[in-house]
Protein backbone atom coordinates (compact mmCIF):
# COMPACT_ATOMS: atom_id res chain seq x y z
CA UNK A 1 0.00 0.00 0.00
CA UNK A 2 1.38 3.73 -0.87
CA UNK A 3 0.90 6.59 1.23
CA UNK A 4 -0.63 10.14 0.07
CA UNK A 5 3.25 11.86 -0.07
CA UNK A 6 1.43 15.39 -1.59
CA UNK A 7 -2.10 16.76 -2.75
CA UNK A 8 -1.74 17.77 -6.19
CA UNK A 9 -2.04 21.38 -7.32
CA UNK A 10 -5.50 20.69 -8.99
CA UNK A 11 -6.51 19.77 -5.51
CA UNK A 12 -7.61 23.68 -5.81
CA UNK A 13 -10.04 22.58 -8.40
CA UNK A 14 -12.79 21.36 -5.77
CA UNK A 15 -14.60 24.49 -5.70
CA UNK A 16 -17.69 23.65 -4.31
CA UNK A 17 -15.86 21.15 -1.36
CA UNK A 18 -17.75 22.65 1.84
CA UNK A 19 -16.12 20.40 4.55
CA UNK A 20 -12.79 18.38 4.52
CA UNK A 21 -10.98 16.45 6.72
CA UNK A 22 -7.50 15.05 6.98
CA UNK A 23 -6.61 12.47 9.18
CA UNK A 24 -3.44 10.76 10.15
CA UNK A 25 -1.61 11.35 6.37
CA UNK A 26 1.59 11.64 7.69
CA UNK A 27 3.73 12.40 4.57
CA UNK A 28 2.58 15.42 3.28
CA UNK A 29 4.81 18.09 3.90
CA UNK A 30 3.11 21.18 2.77
CA UNK A 31 -0.80 21.89 1.31
CA UNK A 32 -0.54 23.47 -2.27
CA UNK A 33 -0.82 27.09 -3.43
CA UNK A 34 -4.03 26.11 -4.93
CA UNK A 35 -5.71 25.06 -1.18
CA UNK A 36 -6.78 28.52 -1.30
CA UNK A 37 -9.03 28.04 -4.28
CA UNK A 38 -11.49 26.09 -1.66
CA UNK A 39 -14.12 29.20 -1.74
CA UNK A 40 -16.78 27.25 -0.54
CA UNK A 41 -15.12 25.67 2.45
CA UNK A 42 -16.56 26.28 5.26
CA UNK A 43 -14.84 23.20 7.68
CA UNK A 44 -11.66 21.86 7.73
CA UNK A 45 -10.39 19.48 9.94
CA UNK A 46 -6.33 18.32 9.40
CA UNK A 47 -5.45 16.20 12.42
CA UNK A 48 -2.04 13.91 13.01
CA UNK A 49 -0.27 15.61 9.65
CA UNK A 50 3.30 15.10 11.45
CA UNK A 51 5.12 16.21 8.36
CA UNK A 52 3.12 19.17 7.77
CA UNK A 53 5.69 22.25 8.40
CA UNK A 54 3.45 25.58 7.09
CA UNK A 55 0.15 26.79 5.83
CA UNK A 56 0.31 28.12 2.59
CA UNK A 57 -0.27 31.96 2.25
CA UNK A 58 -3.57 31.33 0.30
CA UNK A 59 -4.63 29.97 3.08
CA UNK A 60 -6.45 33.26 3.78
CA UNK A 61 -8.13 33.04 0.80
CA UNK A 62 -10.33 30.53 1.96
CA UNK A 63 -13.36 33.37 2.65
CA UNK A 64 -16.00 31.04 3.82
CA UNK A 65 -14.15 29.21 6.40
CA UNK A 66 -16.53 29.25 9.83
CA UNK A 67 -14.72 26.33 11.62
CA UNK A 68 -11.20 25.45 12.16
CA UNK A 69 -9.71 22.60 13.95
CA UNK A 70 -5.55 21.81 13.87
CA UNK A 71 -4.28 18.79 15.71
CA UNK A 72 -1.24 17.45 16.12
CA UNK A 73 0.05 19.09 13.59
CA UNK A 74 3.08 19.74 15.69
CA UNK A 75 5.89 21.19 12.98
CA UNK A 76 3.89 24.50 12.03
CA UNK A 77 5.77 27.32 14.20
CA UNK A 78 3.92 29.93 12.67
CA UNK A 79 1.01 30.40 10.80
CA UNK A 80 0.35 32.51 7.94
CA UNK A 81 -0.23 36.71 8.02
CA UNK A 82 -2.99 36.11 6.00
CA UNK A 83 -4.45 34.51 8.39
CA UNK A 84 -6.29 37.44 9.45
CA UNK A 85 -8.24 37.40 6.40
CA UNK A 86 -11.01 34.76 7.67
CA UNK A 87 -13.57 36.91 7.95
CA UNK A 88 -16.34 34.06 8.58
CA UNK A 89 -14.22 32.11 11.11
CA UNK A 90 -16.47 31.67 14.22
CA UNK A 91 -14.75 28.76 15.55
CA UNK A 92 -10.67 28.02 15.82
CA UNK A 93 -9.11 24.37 17.93
CA UNK A 94 -5.62 24.48 18.00
CA UNK A 95 -4.66 21.27 19.86
CA UNK A 96 -0.82 19.85 20.35
CA UNK A 97 0.73 22.37 18.00
CA UNK A 98 3.87 22.35 20.18
CA UNK A 99 6.11 24.16 17.87
CA UNK A 100 3.89 26.98 17.24
CA UNK A 101 5.58 30.22 18.75
CA UNK A 102 2.79 33.14 18.21
CA UNK A 103 -0.11 34.14 16.71
CA UNK A 104 0.36 36.41 13.97
CA UNK A 105 -0.53 40.07 14.39
CA UNK A 106 -3.57 39.42 11.67
CA UNK A 107 -5.56 37.37 14.30
CA UNK A 108 -6.92 40.49 15.90
CA UNK A 109 -8.74 40.87 12.21
CA UNK A 110 -10.77 37.84 13.24
CA UNK A 111 -13.95 39.81 14.03
CA UNK A 112 -16.43 36.66 14.22
CA UNK A 113 -14.16 34.37 16.23
CA UNK A 114 -16.59 33.06 18.66
CA UNK A 115 -14.64 29.62 20.56
CA UNK A 116 -10.91 29.45 20.69
CA UNK A 117 -9.99 26.40 22.28
CA UNK A 118 -5.89 26.28 23.12
CA UNK A 119 -5.31 22.54 24.02
CA UNK A 120 -2.80 20.15 24.94
CA UNK A 121 0.32 22.14 25.29
CA UNK A 122 -0.62 24.27 21.96
CA UNK A 123 -0.20 28.13 24.41
CA UNK A 124 2.77 26.15 26.22
CA UNK A 125 6.10 28.10 25.36
CA UNK A 126 4.35 31.22 23.69
CA UNK A 127 6.12 34.12 24.49
CA UNK A 128 4.17 36.81 22.73
CA UNK A 129 1.83 38.11 19.96
CA UNK A 130 3.83 40.28 17.97
CA UNK A 131 1.73 43.24 15.86
CA UNK A 132 3.58 46.09 13.78
CA UNK A 133 1.57 49.08 14.49
CA UNK A 134 -0.98 50.33 16.68
CA UNK A 135 -4.21 49.75 15.01
CA UNK A 136 -3.43 46.32 14.59
CA UNK A 137 -2.37 45.88 18.16
CA UNK A 138 -5.92 47.78 19.31
CA UNK A 139 -8.37 45.07 17.03
CA UNK A 140 -5.79 42.16 19.21
CA UNK A 141 -6.89 43.78 22.41
CA UNK A 142 -10.13 44.06 21.75
CA UNK A 143 -10.57 40.05 20.61
CA UNK A 144 -8.35 39.15 23.76
CA UNK A 145 -10.70 40.95 26.01
CA UNK A 146 -13.54 39.62 24.16
CA UNK A 147 -12.24 35.78 24.62
CA UNK A 148 -11.52 36.62 28.54
CA UNK A 149 -8.08 35.77 27.42
CA UNK A 150 -6.73 39.03 29.03
CA UNK A 151 -5.00 38.04 32.31
CA UNK A 152 -1.56 37.51 32.16
CA UNK A 153 -1.00 37.51 28.38
CA UNK A 154 2.22 39.22 26.82
CA UNK A 155 1.88 41.06 24.29
CA UNK A 156 4.56 42.50 22.16
CA UNK A 157 4.97 45.06 19.53
CA UNK A 158 7.50 47.87 17.38
CA UNK A 159 6.72 51.49 18.37
CA UNK A 160 7.37 54.71 15.83
CA UNK A 161 9.51 52.16 13.40
CA UNK A 162 12.26 53.02 15.38
CA UNK A 163 12.79 48.84 16.71
CA UNK A 164 12.51 49.64 20.03
CA UNK A 165 9.58 47.05 21.61
CA UNK A 166 6.98 47.39 24.00
CA UNK A 167 5.61 44.50 26.41
CA UNK A 168 2.22 44.84 27.34
CA UNK A 169 0.05 42.38 30.24
CA UNK A 170 -3.60 43.07 29.81
CA UNK A 171 -5.63 43.51 32.66
CA UNK A 172 -8.68 41.32 32.80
Amino acid sequence: MTSLKALPDSFGNLSELQSLEIDKVREISELPESFGRLARLRDLELRGMTSLKALPDSFGNLSELQSLEIDKVREISELPESFGRLARLRILKLRGMTSLKALPASFGNLSELQSLVLQERTWQGWRAVRWEDDKEKGKFDALLLALGLGRGFCIQGRRDGAGGSVTQTLPL
